[in-house]
């Protein structure tokens, strides 16, 4: 491999990588293969869901902790990584649609 192909990848490898920082706390962090939903969890204000997809489609769905549909956090139609922020907090499960693997955490932020 070249040099500039080596400092190409390490860029992107290093840009896709999810900024964690010493005040944030992982809630909850599941990984698996196809649809399921998470456990029910409680957050603050400011709150986020990062992702890791495998799969050809991949989406996530939340709802709040008695079963009312809220938002759609993420849809892709690639295998990829991403992250959605949600402002506000209260007690919640996520419902993941995917065709393959994939890990999602819910990160409160400071």
């Amino acid at each position: 491999m070249n040099f500039h192909l080596g400092l190409l990848l390490a860029f992107i490898v290093a840009w896709a990588a999810p900024a964690w920082s010493a005040d944030e706390q992982i809630v909850i962090s599941q990984s698996a293969n196809g649809s399921r939903s998470t456990r029910p969890f409680t957050v603050h204000d400011r709150w986020e869901i990062r992702w890791d997809a495998k799969a050809d489609h991949f989406s996530v769905t939340l709802f709040s902790a008695t079963g009312d549909i809220l938002d759609s956090l993420a849809s892709q139609r690639k295998p990829g990584t991403g992250s959605t922020f949600y402002p506000k907090g209260g007690a919640y499960f996520l419902k993941v649609i995917s065709g393959g693997d994939w890990t999602i955490s819910v990160v409160q932020l400071p």
